[in-house]
């Protein structure tokens, strides 16, 4: 099969796949749209033209997040792609910190392509979990993730420069913003969770209590949820 065309299949494959799944973002992006992201991300930044890489970028979150084999991913793909899909999937079965654990440590013993891969994708996660605030997640909940994506990163680094120069950029912009937003933050991160509960249990009004700021936070919080709720087979997907 001719480059473009192995490419493309592998886009179809993908879309039919994540097909009814969302980002956690309030945009509520097609999740397919992450993919793409990350292979464009390997191609435009990092100069990358390898075709395994590329194809398995796009097919990268199969193996976690939908009902694909690895079986189905060499068939239709090859070894080499379904190999590198796996190299970068988690093991689902294991707690997600557990899971988060492991991706600081396996990091440097990752072949050059997951490297490049795995930079990619927290790339794109950073500049999503800036952009499009995931619903019911505080802001020192989306600077945690900062920390931890810097981490995982370390590992990653010695094969792309370009790639690396790119997250670091997007790394510190994210900071920033975040950095910005603090001081105006009143709202803690056990009042956003408590408040996600209420509203998921069916609560419809903040409490009198409420100041402005909080009200404020209910009501995005609400038209969130309310959305993401109308939306049948809409799978919330985390960042990972």
């Amino acid at each position: 099969m001719a480059d473009t065309a192995h490419l493309l299949a592998a886009l179809d494959f993908a879309a039919y796949k994540h097909r009814g799944q969302r980002r956690k973002g309030t945009g509520d992006t097609p999740y397919v749209n992450h993919v793409i992201g990350v292979a464009h991300t390997l191609a435009t930044v990092g100069g990358i033209t390898d075709m395994v890489t590329l194809v398995a970028a796009v097919l990268h979150d199969t193996l976690e997040d939908t009902e694909t084999t690895a079986a189905e991913l060499e068939d239709r793909f090859g070894t080499d792609v379904c190999h590198l899909v796996q190299e970068v999937s988690d093991d689902k079965s294991l707690p997600k910190q557990e899971r988060k654990r492991l991706q600081v440590e396996h990091g440097p013993h990752l072949s050059d392509r997951a490297k490049c891969l795995k930079l990619a994708d927290k790339t794109c996660n950073v500049r999503d979990v800036i952009q499009s605030q995931p619903v019911g997640w505080s802001l020192e909940r989306r600077m945690d993730y900062l920390d931890w994506t810097e981490k995982s990163a370390v590992g990653c680094r010695g094969v792309n420069a370009a790639l690396e120069e790119h997250y670091d950029r997007v790394l510190r912009r994210g900071r920033e913003t975040l950095e910005t937003a603090r001081s105006d933050d009143m709202v803690t991160t056990e009042e956003i969770e408590a408040m996600t509960i209420a509203i998921t249990l069916g609560e419809d009004k903040p409490p009198e209590s409420y100041d402005e700021e909080h009200r404020d936070t209910w009501k995005r919080l609400f038209i969130q949820i309310k959305e993401i709720k109308a939306k049948d087979g809409v799978v919330d997907i985390p960042f990972s």
